[in-house]
């Protein structure tokens, strides 16, 4: 996205080689003659009508908000009218308020305007997102927005909220966590451990907390959640927070999941291969040898996968190593 830094004669002096005596007036003209005789990427345009704007140059300014009212929510759109914003003209700052809050416009294209929003003018950034960011925005919506705000403007309160919130999912609720999990709010981050050892706390933001508390009363925290939860997600979700606490731990009771028949066969194969970092020594050992390089053949590669999941893990895993 175009966040131009400098609205100044050096916008067009970093298309000039240094020690030019060539003045800015004649590298916008000579700007104008490549945009009318080769051949750019429409961003590209978008970024070299800006330099000649910032240089005078009203006509691209015109032409800079005709692009950027060409079709709302679009990416041109968007950047013509980030382009505007930065120009100053109040007509980009209106177009990319109207997108951001447009709720029939795809969340990427209405995050994309509020990041626009945030960068250029943090205060109307600031009041977009905390709506994006509200509860009843969609999760996904909302947390991308609360994600935003802490890394663009600073601010953690809206994933604190959301952290916080019992009517929201877990799995964003737990997300926000894990972005809070290093912020500087002591008070803040007191707070979320103790959602760890709430009993009607949801397992997958338990195990998120848990990271918070210290390492012993985590460790058991986390072992719990693998043995009660019903979710092999959830179990792994917590096995990666305790892999960062007690590794040995970690791997043995996962060889532990990837042997529990209860799960689906192919759901546990899936699991082992997103997960791999937290195998058993002798579990990757086994699979490693079993599925062979694929430098040295992908079709062989590929037909010792298929032949794997065909089978049950516990059969070629075997038992436990102790």
């Amino acid at each position: 996205m175009l966040c131009p830094q400098r609205t100044d004669d050096h916008a067009v002096a970093v298309l000039v080689p240094a020690g030019s005596e060539v003045t800015s007036r004649t590298a916008a003209a000579v700007l104008e003659l490549l945009l009318r005789r080769q051949r750019f990427r429409m961003y590209q345009r978008i970024e070299l009508r800006y330099l000649l704007a910032v240089n005078g140059r009203q006509q691209s300014g015109e032409i800079l908000s005709r692009l950027a009212q060409r079709r709302l929510g679009s990416a041109v759109s968007i950047e013509a009218a980030v382009a505007l914003t930065a120009l100053g003209d109040p007509r980009g700052l209106d177009l990319l308020r109207r997108t951001a809050g447009a709720r029939r416009l795809r969340q990427r294209s209405r995050m994309r305007a509020a990041v626009g929003l945030a960068r250029l003018d943090p205060a109307s950034g600031r009041k977009v997102l905390d709506r994006l960011a509200a509860s009843g925005s969609r999760p996904s919506l909302r947390l991308r927005a609360a994600t935003v705000l802490l890394g663009v403007l600073g601010s953690a309160d809206a994933l604190a909220r959301l952290a916080l919130d019992e009517s929201a999912p877990e799995k964003q609720r737990a997300t926000a966590i894990d972005l809070l999990v290093h912020h500087d709010d002591e008070a803040l981050r007191t707070y979320l451990a103790s959602l760890a050892t709430t009993s009607i706390t949801p397992a997958r933001v338990q195990a998120a907390a848990a990271v918070l508390l210290p390492a012993v009363e985590a460790k058991t925290v986390l072992i719990a959640i693998t043995t009660r939860s019903t979710s092999p997600e959830v179990r792994v979700a917590a096995l990666v927070k305790l892999d960062s606490i007690d590794s040995p731990a970690a791997s043995r009771l996962f060889g532990t999941l990837l042997r529990d028949d209860r799960i689906w066969r192919l759901r546990r194969w899936l699991l082992a291969a997103g997960n791999s970092e937290i195998l058993t020594g002798a579990d990757a050992k086994t699979l490693a040898a079993r599925l062979g390089d694929p430098e040295y053949g992908i079709l062989r590669w590929v037909r010792n996968v298929v032949a794997l999941a065909i089978q049950r893990p516990e059969s070629v895993l075997g038992p436990p190593k102790v």
